[in-house]
């Protein structure tokens, strides 16, 4: 999985995380740093700034925002 963000300094940056077979849980969390809208599959998202998605795993994200940073 590939994971696409802003870092502190509005650098766009990449992440590539291997797949993990293993039974432990994990969470994944998007803040909207300014109105964006997420696609995610067939599901489409607006979110307002300071809003948050959770997830057990995302897949196929994108985001489409006016500004820059969009996301955290």
């Amino acid at each position: 999985m590939q994971v696409i963000y802003y870092d502190s300094n509005s650098v766009l940056k990449t992440l590539n995380l291997q797949q993990n077979k293993s039974k432990n849980f994990h969470i994944e969390f998007i803040e909207a740093l300014n109105p964006c809208k997420i696609l995610a599959g067939n599901t489409e998202f607006i979110l307002d700034q300071y809003d948050i998605v959770i997830s057990k795993h995302f897949q196929n994200v994108k985001v489409i925002g006016q500004t820059n940073p969009v996301i955290r």
